[in-house]
């Protein structure tokens, strides 16, 4: 977790200096919630936050030539904690599944299934990678339905809050897989920007 907050002695911020050492490379990636005081709290299994994009921007779906296929002007997430990060000889990170993944103002994209994800931090940095497998969203073009998928996946960063009002931001720019009939790409692209919306000060540790 983040040891050192604003108004901590200096005898707290020695004792997080020892026990984060001692950790050393072993520790693992965890989330957790940034509060007023120390510790923070960590976002165990069961936990669930959702994502909404940003307002007056869009989610794009491109061909690999940078062409959009479609672009949507509302999309929302929710991702559901089923494994906590934990510290330990083991490097875990958080992992679970999307209960939630849709597209609103546009026509023509789907989601078949919502996939799992997995966090992985961004050392020196609040933030971590953003792995998905198994997500399906079909996006009808005039070549027929094309389907875009994931299969460990990098689809983008997910931004730690700075402070307990804060909200993380999720920048999805993810190269992904593309199938479906002749004049389907075979590499597509998605970009959005997401505001976590119901998780204020979350982050990703260490």
């Amino acid at each position: 977790m983040r040891f050192l907050k604003i108004g901590l002695t200096a005898m707290l911020a020695a004792m997080a200096l020892v026990a984060y050492v001692g950790a050393g490379t072993a520790s693992a990636a965890e989330l957790y919630k940034d509060i007023n005081w120390w510790p923070d709290e960590t976002q165990g299994t069961g936990v669930r936050f959702n994502a909404t994009l940003e307002s007056g921007t869009s989610a794009v779906f491109e061909n690999a030539a940078g062409t959009a296929l479609e672009t949507c002007t509302g999309s929302e997430m929710e991702f559901l904690i089923e494994k906590a990060g934990e510290n330990g000889s083991t490097y875990v990170n958080p992992t679970g599944s999307f209960q939630n993944h849709t597209y609103t103002g546009c026509k023509n994209v789907h989601v078949l299934r919502f996939g799992t994800w997995e966090i992985r931090n961004v050392k020196g940095t609040n933030g971590g990678l953003v792995i998905s497998t198994g997500t399906e969203v079909t996006v009808n073009t005039a070549a027929g339905s094309c389907v875009i998928t994931t299969n460990q996946t990098y689809i983008g960063t997910l931004t730690g809050a700075n402070e307990e009002k804060a909200s993380a931001k999720l920048h999805v720019n993810g190269a992904l897989n593309g199938t479906g009939p002749f004049g389907c790409p075979t590499t597509a692209r998605w970009t959005a920007t997401y505001t976590v919306t119901n998780l204020n000060g979350l982050y990703v540790y260490p």
